[in-house]
This record gives C-alpha cells, structure tokens and sequence, in this order.
C-alpha cells in the first residue's frame, strides 16, 4: 500500500513481535493531542499544549460555563434582552501577551457546537481589548448591567461568528461600523471545530490571512445565542482552551520484549516525524530512522515520536 506523501515501509521484517494499537498504546496523559481516524486508519498529530488558559479562570456574564470532566459546558439562560432565545456570556482571565511576541505559539480553541443544524442560534468568539474586558469587570462587580456596556473608540475586538455551518469575521474598532473581514461555509456536517490563532486564523486546518489580529487583542470572549426551544442540553462544550505549539511528541506505553537486541522499528507515515526509543532503565532518549535497528539492555522499551501538526502515523510494527 503506498499513497503520495507517505513513507512506506520499505523493508518487511520477518517476524513481527510488536504490532502497535493506537487505541491502547499510546500514552494519552504525557502525548500531545491527536486524532485517531478509524476510517482511514492513522493516527494524527494536533499540537502540543503548553498553557492551559481556563485553569486561570473565567467570569461567567450570563449564563453558566460549567465544568464537566475534561470540558466545559456552556448553558445560555432567558434574559429580558433576549426574548426570543436564550443568552450565554463568558470571558477568560488569561491575558494573551506572550501570543504575539512567539511566531511559533498560538491560542487554540477546541470546541463542539451544540446548535449547528439551527438556522438562527449562533457562537460568538472573539477576542477583545483591555476596554472591553474591564467593561465585562464591572458587570461581574455589579457596577454596570450588562445591557448599559456600550463601545467607545477604545473599544476594539474581532468577532468570529458560527451560524447555520457559516463561519462571519468581523473586525470592530472604536465606533467605526463593523468591517467584514471573511466569510466560509463549511461543506460537511461537523459539529466539532478547532481555531488556531496567532497573527493567522486557522479553522479546522483551513488558514485565512488575518493580518489585522493586532496585540492589543488578549482576552478571550466566548458567547452562545440559542434559538432552540425545550433543549436543554449545552448551546456548545469546549474541549481545549489553550496556548500550544505545532510541535510536540506522541508517547507510547512501555512494552517488554524478550530480547531487545537487533529488532527493528518499521512505521508508515507522512509529515514530518522523529522517531525515538530508550529502555526503561534508561533515561537517554535515541533517536533512529524509520527501519532502523534498536538495542538497549533490559526486556523494556519505551517509545516516542516527535511529530508536527498534520503529520500522520498509519502503521508502526517491530520485529526481527
């Protein structure tokens, strides 16, 4: 099987004694993020997390954000301003400074959205200026209602907008009318997407030149407008909120082999992808090509892969 892009392997061992299983050979608690696709039968790497922005809290406006297990529950609420749906209004504590200054970091916002198939309910994200964030201050504190925030020209913020599978990209500063900065539909029926930010917007690995994402641009907003009636489920649940980086490792599970003398690794792959090993007594990590032999002393070996976002393990064998 050879597909373009890949590399195949081009030696077959003839006894296999470690075929490896995505599902229960990875190292999920030390691996950066992936994605095992069961159609196609690889396992993809996403990035590599570095700064958890939600562990640094946030101020729920209105409605809820509720944590649950891993993610976070977004739960619009009626209000006055909204007869006709339900109102959610979040923003994040964690200033995005260090977002600018780091070609190679960028904020990445996991999230599935809960109201995709509605023509009217919407997810609002954007992200918005030292203003804007201490006007939502003083909603928390009670000074202001959240009907009586109004813009100034300090009022700065680019709004990412998901309605009905359409994706709107508005920039709007001080008390300018809003610019359109971009608008995409997305063909299929997903419901999970993936924002990547830094100087760029990338949404579920589609780029879009957003040269006007500026610095003064740090704090996340997140809002719901659910239209739905009698649901009672979450408008959206987000997944990750963090800062990351392209570059990261897949971690494998420690195996025993009987002898780990002359056994070789074969792995099929496309992108951009280092393969290391040592054994389990031993913490100096080796790095080898793809066919190469293996030897450590002991009956443990542990594995790991220093992959790029986009690359992309189809099949990872060893053997003699």
């Amino acid at each position: 099987m050879s597909y373009k892009g890949w590399n195949t392997m081009n030696s077959q061992v003839q006894k296999i004694i470690k075929s490896i299983n995505f599902h229960n050979d990875i190292d999920k608690k030390t691996s950066g993020i992936y994605e095992i696709n069961e159609a196609k039968g690889y396992v993809e790497f996403l990035y590599e997390p570095i700064e958890n922005i939600e562990k640094h809290g946030y101020m729920s406006l209105i409605g809820d954000m509720v944590k649950k297990e891993d993610a976070l529950a977004i739960h619009p609420i009626e209000t006055t301003m909204s007869p006709d749906y339900k109102m959610a209004r979040g923003v994040f504590k964690f200033p995005l400074d260090c977002l600018y200054d780091n070609k190679d970091i960028f904020l990445c916002i996991d999230f599935t959205n809960n109201m995709s198939n509605d023509k009217d309910s919407r997810i609002l994200i954007s992200l918005i200026n030292d203003y804007w964030y201490n006007e939502f201050n003083s909603v928390l504190q009670g000074h202001k209602t959240y009907n009586q925030l109004a813009g100034n020209n300090d009022a700065n913020q680019i709004v990412t907008i998901f309605k009905n599978r359409n994706i709107y990209i508005y920039k709007y500063k001080g008390l300018e009318e809003s610019n359109q900065l971009d608008l995409f539909r997305i063909k299929d029926k997903m419901t999970r997407y993936m924002i990547h930010i830094n100087q760029w917007l990338k949404i579920n690995k589609k780029h879009r030149d957003i040269s006007v994402i500026e610095k003064e641009l740090k704090y996340v907003f997140i809002g719901c407008d659910d239209y739905r009636r009698n649901s009672f489920e979450p408008s959206a649940i987000i997944h990750n909120i963090v800062l990351a980086q392209e570059t990261g490792y897949l971690y494998f599970n420690p195996f025993t082999i009987e002898d780990i003398k002359n056994i070789k690794l074969n792995m099929e792959y496309s992108g951009d992808i280092q393969i290391e090993y040592c054994g389990l007594h031993d913490c100096k990590w080796r790095k080898i090509k793809n066919n190469d032999y293996i030897n450590c002393h002991g009956n443990k070996l542990k594995l790991r892969c220093k992959m790029k976002s986009g690359s992309k393990i189809y099949r990872m064998i060893i053997g003699y």
